[in-house]
């Protein structure tokens, strides 16, 4: 409700600054109101009705010699694409404003290289994902843009935690909580947290990894945190539960996340909980809901080219 308030008094005022801009033949200040908008109707959830005017934005800062700019705006309609499942397209539109700003700020490179590193974890090629994220973390380190190296950082971990190196998830996971409470990224620390319970489940540190996904559930309902955030941390709870021999805690969890993907819509979220719903089918005895589950997880990462 509060994005879509925001929207009704925003909107037009940014709207009639646009329209003077065309008028006057100011690209540059065309563009940067119809970004403007752009990013008001994708917080408001109508992110599709943006594209448009994000494609103008584009066009105008190229007409303006604004590479930077143009960037800006391929990138907000690739985190769009992304969400939407349509990994191709994130990735084209990446890739186009990667090439853009290799040669202007480095931080923002070294942010759109981790975009898309995302999009390779995605697909499942992790040595891929990996070597990106390398990329993005020296370009980070090189202008000293610690936020994003402790984003870097997180995503190495979660790569690696994925490959099974264990030790090096650990490391890099707790450099980056570290970053995040010291900023007080809340949201970066709880899914930190969410990571580090994963790792040690896997280590074979049960006690540990119940604490810190306790910690995690703990920060995401203190502070009224994003879904995504919520969705990582109920699905780190749903395998930490399991881990523990304790399925009706885990269907619990699995509930929660099913609750916040559903409402995010992400295709990625979905299919991450309907493949959670199989283990937790499983654990409870419930062959034929665990064959239904994998099936959509399938459709889902067919139809979207996720792994």
């Amino acid at each position: 409700a509060l994005c879509a308030s925001r929207a009704s008094v925003a909107l037009p005022a940014l709207l009639r600054a646009s329209a003077w801009g065309a008028r006057h033949g100011e690209h540059a200040f065309r563009g940067r109101t119809l970004l403007a908008a752009a990013r008001v109707l994708s917080e408001a959830g109508r992110g599709e009705e943006a594209v448009g005017w994000l494609e103008e934005a584009h066009a105008r800062f190229l007409a303006a010699g604004d590479a930077a700019a143009a960037a800006e705006a391929l990138n907000v309609m690739a985190v769009h694409d992304y969400h939407q499942g349509r990994l191709e397209a994130a990735a084209r539109r990446w890739t186009e404003a990667a090439s853009s700003a290799r040669d202007g700020d480095a931080g923002a490179h070294a942010a759109l290289l981790g975009n898309l590193a995302a999009v390779e974890v995605q697909r499942g090629r992790l040595a891929e994902a990996r070597e990106r994220y390398e990329q993005a973390l020296a370009l980070a380190r090189s202008v000293d843009r610690r936020g994003e190296e402790a984003l870097c950082l997180h995503n190495l971990a979660l790569v690696d935690h994925l490959r099974g190196r264990l030790d090096s998830a650990r490391r890099e996971a707790e450099e980056a909580l570290a970053f995040a409470a010291r900023a007080k990224k809340t949201d970066w620390e709880a899914r930190g947290r969410a990571l580090l319970a994963l790792v040690a489940l896997d280590a074979g540190a049960a006690s540990e990894a119940q604490r810190a996904v306790d910690d995690a559930r703990a920060l995401a309902e203190a502070h009224g945190l994003r879904r995504e955030v919520h969705v990582d941390v109920s699905l780190a709870e749903v395998e930490v539960a399991l881990g523990r021999g304790r399925p009706v805690v885990a269907e619990a969890a699995w509930s929660r996340a099913a609750s916040h993907a559903g409402a995010l819509g992400e295709p990625g979220a979905k299919a991450a909980v309907a493949l959670a719903e199989a283990e937790v089918a499983l654990a409870r005895g419930q062959s034929a809901r665990a064959l239904r589950a994998v099936e959509e997880a399938e459709t889902l990462a067919s139809r979207h080219g996720l792994q």
